[in-house]
């Protein structure tokens, strides 16, 4: 009976991987040392952006929005999507929605803070409005073109006494149908920690390929001169 030997193979293998990886190490730390400062370069080279934030809650909603809402399932929801909607509407196309009814705006030349709270407060009063017409619209169509028959049902005496409620809370009660608040201007990009933390990972990695492939090619051409 043979007694067999386990096989350290693997063992082997990773010691002779560590020494390769040890006897490149001025390899792979030139490697990091050129990727940090090119890294280091973009930094300086790449233009600062900034980020603009402000949150804004619904206050009023407009009569259409009830009407579309009014029979869906997350009637909570379906109010401030739209709400949301006529608030980019009148923000435009520089301005984007973020999370949790928030608008966000990216940009290299902020204004200043009184000019964006400046810009936000156009927003209140152009959205205020453009609910307020919405309502008076929609309660003198009630009013001066429906048939007498058509007063009388359920779905139009709903839709008027939005109407009149809207009108109410903005002519009578002063509310805005959005208001902003939590303004503030912030560096987005570069991230220099990141690009930095990013360019070390990268290269070694690079010197770590480059050393073992050196390694290799070394080999293969020490099997060829011995055969």
């Amino acid at each position: 009976m043979s007694d067999t030997r386990p096989s350290y193979d693997d063992e082997i293998d990773l010691f002779e991987l560590f020494e390769t990886l040890w006897d490149g190490k001025w390899w792979i730390l030139g490697c990091v040392a050129i990727a940090i400062s090119m890294a280091f370069g973009y930094t300086q080279l790449a233009s600062v952006k900034y980020s603009i934030s402000a949150s804004y809650s619904i206050n009023v909603h407009s009569v259409g929005s009830l009407q579309l809402c009014e029979q869906s399932p997350g009637v909570a929801g379906c109010l401030n999507s739209e709400g949301s909607q006529r608030v980019l509407k009148v923000a435009g196309s520089d301005w984007s929605k973020g999370q949790n009814s928030t608008l966000i705006q990216t940009t290299l030349n902020p204004d200043s803070m009184e000019e964006y709270e400046q810009t936000l407060s156009g927003f209140e009063e152009s959205v205020t409005e453009t609910v307020l017409k919405q309502a008076k619209a929609e309660l003198n169509v009630i009013q001066n073109e429906l048939t007498p028959a058509l007063l009388g049902t359920e779905r139009v005496a709903a839709n008027m006494l939005n109407a009149k409620r809207v009108i109410a809370a903005i002519e009578e009660n002063d509310i805005s149908a959005v208001s902003f608040d939590n303004l503030s201007i912030s560096k987005s990009s570069p991230n220099i920690a990141l690009i930095l933390v990013m360019s070390v990972f990268l290269g070694g990695m690079v010197g770590v390929f480059y050393v073992l492939i050196r390694n290799a090619i070394y080999k293969r051409k020490k099997q060829l001169a011995k055969t």
